[in-house]
């Protein structure tokens, strides 16, 4: 392998960065076009490969999903307060820093009053000056080492208590705050001792009862689903969905509001998957609050807007289709997704055969990704690796779910979008990618539209044929340029981002 500008590379007046990724580079065989050249970027994308360098990298399958159960978390110090805590080092820094400076700031503003009030024997602008910098050190000092000392103590004995009793609460922090004052005036006498005991106990009560109430006063946040609602919800999302016979076209089908009902493969089956925009968030947390939560906790809208919505058609077409990509085995977090990313356009129209933006109706749209055989014949969710050695394994991985995206075409257009950035293949072949758009909504006799418990195929579309190599002889196709214009637009996509304007 040799560069293909010689002369370039040894100019040392160049950035031999810039060089590198601008260069091309030649091999043996048949000539190739200019737009198919090789460059240094799709040397280094198969050369290496940072995901092995990941601590969980030797994991493989046996780790799908990361899941953060909230009894565990609530069992950490600090955990569910306003200001929430990571354990002894966390309130050792934290707190140790904070008590410092504020005993220090407490302490100036005593120096201040004090030596401003400090009578003296001659009226000087200068002694008074001195006389008031030399009380804010002494006593500033004094309060800023005091605080610092007892918040030390106060930490460790405080994480102590916590690791024994194996819970942080109110109890814990007001016997830490208790055996703080004691020890800090043990030399000074019993009363004293006691006296501190008090004060310091009753002080981190109070702070910890504010910690509290702050929490019960701010405002929760978008729950997260439990897995157990999201399971349930996809089984009745997918499997209950109906699904069109083989032998549609493979460029795109188009439905009106009416669909049929007939049953899918008994096959199809489909791992819970992480969404990339809020919209996605949005709409799997009220598609699964029909398990989870009470029907008044559904979106409702009116029943002129559901109307609106039945004289609508729906259509899928697929403006950019993937070329290829490398399989990744048993190696799932060192996958790459398929290049160019799968671009499927929505177009939706009124009964008058305009194109139109349903604003309304968005949150309940999705689009899903299957696979399917090069001839687009049979669904394939499980296969086998080409020797046959390993056992069937699922091949379609990443994320296989969509939300729309209003973004505009090459031409400055503005459409609806479904992006698929992060779907991996598992074995080398040759496939074809099916594409179904869902709308989890329904309407009730009365015309209000809310969260379906089933949802609705209404169009679907296929892609072209497409290689899956093995990783060493896979080379990454050019990045496109409608790509690049998501991009520039904000869309999150797996991408190399182009060099020039």
């Amino acid at each position: 392998m040799s560069s293909t500008d010689p002369q370039q590379s040894a100019s040392g007046s160049q950035d031999p960065t810039s060089y590198l990724r601008s260069a091309t580079f030649t091999r043996d065989g048949p000539a190739v076009s200019v737009e198919n050249a090789v460059t240094a970027n799709d040397l280094l994308l198969g050369a290496y490969d940072p995901a092995k360098l990941h601590p969980l990298a030797q994991l493989g399958d046996q780790l799908d999903y990361l899941v953060l159960d909230d009894d565990k978390m609530s069992e950490l110090p600090g955990a569910g307060t306003a200001i929430p805590s990571r354990g002894w080092s966390d309130d050792l820094c934290y707190g140790t820093g904070t008590m410092y400076l504020s005993g220090l700031a407490l302490g100036g503003v005593w120096g201040v009053s004090e030596g401003a009030r400090r009578p003296l024997a001659v009226s000087n602008t200068r002694l008074r000056i001195n006389s008031v910098l030399n009380s804010v050190t002494r006593r500033g000092t004094f309060i800023g080492n005091s605080a610092g000392v007892l918040a030390l103590v106060y930490n460790g004995i405080n994480s102590s208590i916590d690791g024994f009793r194996g819970k942080h609460d109110t109890a814990g922090s007001m016997a830490a705050g208790a055996l703080t004052g004691a020890l800090y005036k043990s030399t000074a006498g019993v009363k004293p001792a006691l006296a501190a005991a008090t004060f310091v106990s009753g002080m981190a009560g109070i702070w910890s009862y504010v910690k509290k109430r702050r929490t019960r006063q701010i405002p929760p946040a978008t729950p997260i689903t439990p897995v157990k609602c999201i399971s349930s919800s996809y089984k009745k999302l997918f499997h209950e969905l109906p699904w069109e016979s083989p032998q549609a076209s493979p460029r795109s089908v188009a439905s009106s509001d009416h669909s049929n009902t007939q049953s899918p493969p008994s096959a199809w089956s489909l791992p819970i998957q992480s969404e990339s925009s809020s919209q996605q968030a949005a709409a799997w947390n009220q598609a699964s609050s029909t398990d989870c939560a009470s029907p008044s906790m559904s979106n409702q809208y009116t029943s002129s807007q559901s109307r609106v919505q039945h004289s609508s058609s729906y259509h899928l077409d697929v403006v950019q289709h993937p070329q290829r990509t490398a399989e990744f085995g048993s190696a799932s977090l060192s996958r790459l997704p398929l290049a160019p990313p799968v671009v499927v356009q929505l177009i939706v129209r009124d009964r008058f055969g305009n194109s139109i933006i349903p604003e309304m109706e968005l949150p309940f749209l999705i689009a899903h990704l299957s696979l399917f055989t090069d001839d687009g014949s049979r669904p394939l969710d499980m296969g086998t690796s080409p020797s046959g050695e390993a056992p069937p394994r699922r091949l379609l991985y990443g994320n296989l779910v969509s939300s729309p995206q209003k973004l505009r075409d090459l031409q400055g257009r503005l459409g609806l979008y479904f992006l698929f950035p992060d779907a991996s293949i598992r074995w080398r072949g040759r496939f074809q990618l099916g594409i179904s758009l869902l709308r989890i909504s329904e309407t009730d006799a009365s015309g209000t539209m809310s969260i379906a418990s089933q949802g609705t195929v209404l169009a679907q579309a296929r892609t072209r044929p497409f290689d899956v190599f093995a990783h060493q002889n896979y080379v990454a196709p050019p990045v496109t340029r409608l790509t690049q214009s998501f991009l520039r637009q904000g869309a999150r996509i797996h991408a190399f981002t182009p060099n020039g304007p």
